[in-house]
């Protein structure tokens, strides 16, 4: 039973704490020097955290809720910001923001490529005796 919280619960956990960094107020003691690199990493968690649902195979709500934020949250948080004190909405943060998924998605996607192709390769060429397995 706890075992399937988890995804979800991370997932929740995820969302809540970049929508509040979106969302909240500008405040100078929370602006790093880069922020493109702060958008670039936040959604490099989420890229991150999209692959690891699919890798374990959890339920594939988890997988879709994950996938539609990606998708539509870089534009609508960014929006979204210029209702924030001290905020403004700047295409090249969206820009950021997709990199910053779509890295480690396509990092995992290349991965499990090369590992079929691998295994493709290995039956392909026999078993451990020799003898061809086709």
């Amino acid at each position: 039973m706890m075992r399937k919280l988890i995804v979800p619960f991370t997932t929740t956990l995820y969302l809540i704490v970049i929508i509040y960094f979106y969302l909240a107020p500008a405040r100078s003691s929370l602006m790093v020097s880069n922020d493109k690199l702060m958008h670039f990493s936040g959604f490099f968690a989420g890229g991150l955290w999209l692959s690891l649902i699919h890798f374990l195979r959890t339920h594939r709500m988890n997988l879709l809720v994950a996938s539609f934020f990606l998708v539509t949250g870089p534009i609508v948080l960014e929006m979204l910001q210029k209702f924030s004190p001290g905020r403004s909405v700047d295409l090249l943060d969206i820009l950021a923001n997709y990199l910053g998924w779509l890295v480690p998605v396509a990092l995992y996607v290349f991965m499990k490529l090369i590992r079929s192709q691998v295994f493709k390769s290995y039956k392909d060429h026999g078993t451990d005796d020799g003898e061809s397995s086709k």
